[in-house]
């Protein structure tokens, strides 16, 4: 599980700027869309594709790997025949960072700027987690029966998560000079924090030291909380969860400003 999470880590930042690269127009914003839908459908397929070779294919500890051998080879040599180019980066290098100074008479209002674009950008992530998951969820009722247990759990977890994570991409966004950045923060920050926070298994399940590492965590308190509301039981304390989320909302919105 390792190497393949490593792997694909690796491969999806390069492939992200490959898209950008190739795009007609280096339209940076349709390569960003096809880079989200390619992840998304990759992530389907892969749960959808892996779990019919287990449960009915031969070999089911076998086959997913080979049949993952044999993905990443057909890739190499697409990747082999892409046309190579030298890109052009001598504006890049000569572009160094400077220290932001402020006149003092205009710092009352950058001051409610920054906290007005800030909240702009913040509660439209958030919206927009809030509506995917809203529509996620009535996809998944015709099959299964969603258990209520905590409403407010619900709410407080998820709407601290959406919040979190817009403004965890906000920050990607000021930090990032090219898209790679981007990508890079999405592909090596966000998703092995996802993928190790208890999302598809118990923390609790986890041998050590990684069940004492998953406790430093911020997301497994995120999941393990909305989850709380729904089945009623929570990996680790609920106050703790509580106040993790509030302290990482706040401090990734100072970070921000």
């Amino acid at each position: 599980r390792a190497f393949p999470g490593i792997g694909v880590g690796l491969a999806m930042t390069p492939a992200s700027a490959a898209l950008v690269e190739f795009a007609p127009g280096r339209n940076a914003a349709r390569a960003s869309s096809v880079n989200s839908a390619a992840t998304m459908v990759g992530l389907a397929l892969s749960t959808i594709v892996g779990g019919a070779l287990v449960q009915y294919a031969p070999w089911p500890r076998e086959l997913s790997f080979w049949a993952l051998l044999l993905v990443a080879v057909a890739v190499l040599i697409a990747v082999s025949m892409m046309p190579r180019h030298v890109r052009n980066t001598e504006s890049l290098d000569r572009w160094r960072p400077r220290p932001l100074v402020v006149p003092r008479a205009l710092r009352a209002p950058v001051a409610a700027a920054a906290l007005s674009v800030t909240t702009g950008f913040a509660f439209g992530a958030a919206t927009r987690g809030i509506l995917v998951g809203a529509v996620t969820a009535v996809a998944v009722l015709p099959f299964a029966h969603l258990h209520i247990a905590h409403l407010w759990a619900i709410l407080y977890f998820g709407v601290g998560a959406a919040v979190s994570m817009g403004l965890l991409g906000l920050m990607a966004a000021v930090w990032s000079v090219k898209f790679d950045h981007i990508a890079a923060v999405s592909n090596f920050v966000i998703m092995p924090m996802t993928f190790l926070s208890g999302t598809f298994y118990l923390v609790a399940r986890l041998p050590e030291p990684f069940r004492t590492a998953s406790q430093y965590n911020p997301v497994v308190y995120l999941i393990s909380g909305f989850r709380y509301g729904f089945i009623g039981q929570m990996d680790g304390s609920l106050a703790a969860g509580i106040v993790t989320t509030a302290v990482l909302t706040v401090f990734l919105a100072a970070v921000c400003l």
